[in-house]
């Protein structure tokens, strides 16, 4: 595949692309652009249904990249992390479609369907662990909280299509 370039055209292609398929799959489409905070994709079925949608978008072989502070409450014991507990989220129904492009000029990628909820379960977990195995210290930056998911965390929700039924 050609380089896409900036992270935020990688990001546009990945909602175009979703839209792409949802239209496919019958949906009506509304792309925001980033226009709307939270919300990416507004998909609408035929009995007038409306899902809306964020879109999380990578390159074959990336990771999706998260603050863990957005989705829990960590607190700091001088440079050790201690998970408090799950932040409460807004919208924990909305639907995310993680977008893996295999070739953009194809056309071609992965899609993975998951609720928001689903998404802070798979983040809690993952840098739980990850914190676990490091006893609580981030080696190289003892204050971040950047996390990731990656495709085999997300496999149990490829081509979810049914999570836009209602």
């Amino acid at each position: 595949m050609k380089d896409i370039g900036s992270f935020q055209l990688v990001g546009q292609s990945g909602e175009f692309l979703a839209g792409l398929e949802l239209i496919r799959r019958r949906y009506q489409v509304r792309i925001f652009g980033g226009t709307f905070p939270g919300i990416d994709l507004l998909a609408i079925d035929k009995k007038s249904n409306q899902f809306p949608i964020q879109v999380k978008t990578i390159r074959k072989g990336g990771a999706w990249q998260f603050n863990a502070a957005k989705f829990m409450k960590i607190k700091f014991a001088g440079n050790t992390q201690i998970v408090e507990r799950r932040l409460k989220l807004s919208n924990l129904d909305f639907i995310n479609i993680f977008v893996r492009i295999i070739d953009l000029d194809k056309y071609e990628a992965e899609y993975f369907l998951l609720k928001r909820r689903d998404v802070q379960n798979i983040l809690v977990r993952n840098y739980k662990k990850w914190l676990e195995i490091h006893n609580g210290v981030r080696p190289k930056k003892p204050k971040s909280t950047h996390c990731s998911i990656v495709t085999e965390d997300l496999e149990v929700y490829r081509d979810n299509w049914k999570i836009l039924r209602k």
